[in-house]
């Protein structure tokens, strides 16, 4: 007799190991967007120790990006091979321990080494959280939940934001990096011992039935296994063996994957370039770094609580209806940051508003390109699509550093950055209509 686990899994309520998932899970995401612009937050103080310019540190915050790049790709493939849990583990101590050996760099080369082997972590630790929680949420609660966990990358860089100035003050910029490498170990500890691997992933590697039988009755405890269950997740796949690359190509699906990776490279240039460049940009503009920083933080936490507005309207509509709309408002948001520099009564609501589009696009569109793969399949295709991504991540702050040494005005380089959302607002409605036709209603 066959028991359809997804099925279970769609249709249970929410119980204390969806909490616990989503929970740890927020923390793993804030430690980790917490190292990712650790780097943003320390070059004006760096710049002023080192005797550098700004601009000069453009490299150092692509190179965390290229790390970014790097570990997605090789950590979704990891994750499809050994195990979700058991990848997050490795990439959050993996990030923790490098910002601890960037506290001791005395050069520009071993803050390069530092930061790039960093990112390779942070990065890696992004897409199978993502797709670990997405396996674990019931349907209609799906977006929300996992969302709500993804804002922790969002909340990371509100801590940050908030915390920077007095973690400067008490041990200057070496602290930003101890306190991140610190947390990220202990969140390394909460994974292991809190998180069960993903039930699904279990299934897709044959585990025993009593495994299996075990892990469901932990959020359906009235759930009766008997001998005669024959476990199984029923979804559409190309094939049921090989590597799971095979799933983002053929029968439709290249194209699905090649839009999924144009809207993560525009998405991801334009979350960076303001994540990593806009305390930099605010000083140059003639603000304090503390009132820089300050706002930095409330951007991003406009961006989580956008992120989990837009999750409860994905829920009800569907991902790809809620991203055609919110991507050209965050353009247009974008641009009105550039008319208001001047006036920071005005900058602080239009800077909040901005990153509730811009982040919390970018919080929903992680559970929409992650559904679009089956399980075998998923952390691959979420990972790789992030992994390419961040390609966008990268350039922007070669770009970044590229327009603030030609002298360009900030007003210009911030209305210039309202571009990539537009597009990437066009880009969902050419994914949507495609997935809908290869794999029906639900694939969008």
């Amino acid at each position: 007799m066959q028991v359809d686990v997804g099925k279970i899994i769609d249709d249970s309520r929410v119980r204390g190991l969806h909490r616990t998932v989503v929970a740890v899970g927020i923390f793993v995401l804030i430690v980790d967007a917490y190292d990712l612009v650790s780097m943003g937050i320390v070059i004006p103080r760096l710049s002023e120790r080192w005797g550098m310019k700004p601009a000069e540190f453009g490299l150092a915050l692509s190179l965390a990006m290229v790390g970014v790049m790097v570990g997605s790709g090789l950590a979704g493939l990891l994750g499809d091979y050994i195990g979700r849990q058991r990848t997050i583990v490795i990439t959050v101590g993996f990030a923790g321990l490098f910002m601890l050996l960037t506290v001791a760099a005395e050069t520009m080369t071993e803050l390069l080494i530092y930061r790039f082997l960093t990112g390779m972590g942070a990065g890696g630790c992004i897409p199978i959280t993502i797709a670990y929680a997405a396996e674990y949420m019931p349907a209609q609660l799906r977006n929300r939940l996992v969302v709500l966990m993804y804002t922790g990358a969002g909340m990371g860089s509100v801590v940050a934001g908030f915390a920077a100035p007095q973690i400067i003050a008490w041990w200057d910029w070496q602290g930003i990096f101890a306190v991140g490498g610190a947390l990220s170990l202990l969140i390394m500890l909460a994974v292991l011992f809190l998180l069960p691997e993903s039930l699904r992933f279990l299934l897709a590697k044959k585990a025993d039935a009593g495994t299996v039988a075990a892990l469901i009755r932990r959020f359906q405890p009235e759930f009766l296994s008997k001998p005669e269950h024959e476990y199984v997740i029923k979804e559409r796949v190309h094939a049921e063996r090989g590597s799971p690359v095979r799933e983002l190509f053929g029968e439709g699906q290249t194209g699905i994957t090649m839009l999924a990776w144009a809207v993560m490279l525009g998405n991801q240039f334009m979350v960076f370039l303001l994540a990593l460049w806009m305390p930099t940009l605010f000083t140059q503009s003639g603000l304090s770094l503390e009132i820089s920083l300050y706002i930095l933080a409330l951007y991003n936490l406009g961006g989580v609580l956008g992120g989990w507005v837009f999750s409860i309207f994905a829920d009800r509509h569907g991902s790809a209806r809620v991203l055609i709309v919110t991507y050209p408002v965050a353009g247009l948001a974008m641009a009105a940051l550039s008319f208001v520099l001047d006036a920071v009564h005005w900058l602080v609501p239009t800077a909040i508003v901005t990153g509730a589009f811009i982040v919390g696009s970018s919080f929903c569109l992680g559970p929409y390109v992650a559904a679009l793969y089956p399980t075998r399949a998923r952390a691959t295709g979420i990972g790789w699509a992030l992994s390419v991504g961040r390609i966008g991540s990268i350039v922007s702050p070669l770009v970044g550093s590229f327009a603030l040494n030609q002298g360009i005005a900030i007003s210009a380089i911030l209305a210039a950055s309202a571009l990539p959302p537009i597009l990437c607002g066009l880009i969902v409605v050419w994914l949507n209509r495609l997935a809908q036709r290869v794999q029906g209603p639900s694939g969008g």
